[in-house]
């Protein structure tokens, strides 16, 4: 709306109304005209001097949060604060399984993690975790919640996880998945690149790190997929920090194939390399998966 049609639109209201709209226009000015400012505010590095230092003496260490399987958490050094995390797979192999996973032995561990659920329900879900922990673990099933609505677009998201620190604590976000947010959308390319890069955003504004489940392009079952596979792959790899591939084999569905695709981060595993490919098993009675690798996590720095 230009000035003058502004001008006509108040000369049509009585001397009240015309307060009334002046002053919302007025406040709607000022509020842009900060955010406006914010923008081109300058920090020093001294500002954020604490949190440099902790940096610098856990260098090429792990930070945040350990996963609790030795060869991911080699993978990763650990989920750290303002992270973006994607796994990502073909439908059926695993993806949701390995979250699931990762969720329950940080539960089990006294973390708190909001698991954002839009496929499965509220009670599936919960039955898998409860049967991932084990029986008897109803005191640490309160470590782990959900978000109430049964539908969500993505712009709630950051409102979602706002409230899930404030008032939960919470220390982990799981979305299960990326792509339920794109079904309503036109260019889902497009779209799929503004979701990730705020998602990004969220982890950052909240410190928190946040897994994200993400769909692979239709392929064939024995092919083990590459970050390449994404859909939307050259937006994801932009904006994740790191990246798990998962991977079954009509052979061997018991076992869960994971490739470290991209960490962007950590001076640890090559990509490319044997050291960033391992295997998991399945325990098909308690949904465990089990890393075959030895060797105990050096222990992550709480961040």
């Amino acid at each position: 709306m230009n000035s003058k049609r502004i001008e006509q639109y108040l000369d049509n209201l009585r001397l009240d109304e015309r307060d009334h709209a002046l002053d919302y226009l007025i406040g709607i000015t000022a509020h842009n005209a900060s955010i406006m400012s914010k923008q081109y505010d300058l920090k020093l590095i001294s500002d954020y001097w604490d949190e440099i230092m902790d940096r610098n003496a856990n260098w090429n260490k792990p930070v945040g949060l350990a996963i609790g399987l030795p060869s991911l958490d080699r993978f990763t050094m650990g989920l750290a604060p303002g992270e973006l995390i994607v796994i990502g797979g073909a439908t059926s192999h695993g993806k949701t399984l390995l979250a699931c996973n990762i969720t329950a032995k940080l539960a089990l561990a006294g973390r708190r993690i909001l698991f954002v659920t839009l496929e499965m329900t509220h009670a599936e879900l919960g039955s898998r975790l409860l049967h991932i922990m084990g029986p008897d673990r109803e005191a640490e099933s309160v470590n782990i919640a959900f978000q109430a609505a049964e539908q969500l677009d993505w712009q709630a998201i950051d409102g979602l996880i706002a409230r899930a620190v404030k008032q939960f604590g919470a220390e982990l976000v799981v979305i299960d998945h990326l792509h339920y947010f794109t079904r309503e959308l036109r260019n889902v390319a497009e779209d799929l690149g503004r979701i990730t890069q705020e998602f990004k955003k969220n982890a950052i504004r909240h410190k928190i790190p946040i897994i994200l489940i993400s769909h692979t392009r239709k392929g064939e079952r024995n092919h083990q997929v590459t970050i390449d596979d994404l859909r939307g792959s050259s937006y994801i790899a932009q904006d994740a920090d790191i990246v798990l591939m998962v991977s079954r084999k009509n052979e061997t569905p018991d076992r869960l194939y994971v490739t470290l695709g991209k960490n962007r981060n950590r001076n640890g595993v090559q990509i490319g390399s044997p050291e960033a490919e391992t295997l998991l098993t399945l325990d098909r009675d308690t949904l465990h998966l089990d890393d075959p690798k030895d060797g105990p996590f050096p222990g992550a720095v709480n961040a």
